[in-house]
């Protein structure tokens, strides 16, 4: 939890809060910045991972077993 939405539960309830800890910290750069950042590096090497090792899994509404691959992957 940010320590905004914290603030904001306080703020909201202030009878109900006798101390507040922050529990963690948020890498404010890497939370300013887009996340996705590295999205098409990261989807690239899903694909290739996929191809190298394509994965087999039942599919649920045909109940027969699938292989899913980079060529078949939407």
């Amino acid at each position: 939890m940010l320590l905004g939405a914290t603030c904001t539960s306080a703020s909201m309830f202030p009878d109900r809060v006798g101390r507040d800890v922050l529990g963690g910290v948020v890498d404010a750069d890497f939370y300013a910045s887009p996340i996705w950042s590295d999205i098409i590096q990261r989807f690239a090497d899903v694909m290739d991972n996929l191809k190298a090792n394509p994965v087999t899994r039942i599919d649920k509404s045909l109940e027969v077993p699938v292989t899913l691959n980079h060529a078949n992957t939407k």
